[in-house]
């Protein structure tokens, strides 16, 4: 699995619009618990694929282990415009 994280760009605290173009830009799934996200994507934004879930109810090995499957199971291209819930 290859991560990158808003503050290894240096780009923490820029808008949710600017992360979303920008993870498409890099053909990148963006991983959040923002429902600003899925807002965007149901209004017809582009992007490489979200993955969403809850902080409160997923602890981080849920995330890791998540993600590795949604690694294991989608190619990039399926992953395009495609939401999956964690």
């Amino acid at each position: 699995m290859d991560v990158v994280t808003v503050h290894d760009l240096g780009v923490a605290g820029d808008t949710d619009e600017n992360h979303l173009a920008r993870a498409a830009r890099l053909r990148r799934v963006l991983v959040t618990a923002d429902v600003d996200f899925l807002v965007m994507a149901a209004a017809g934004q582009h992007h490489w694929g979200i993955a969403f879930g809850e902080q409160t109810t997923h602890k981080i090995g849920d995330w890791v282990n998540a993600l590795d499957l949604l690694c294991a199971v989608y190619t990039p291209e399926e992953m395009a415009n495609h939401i999956e819930y964690i």
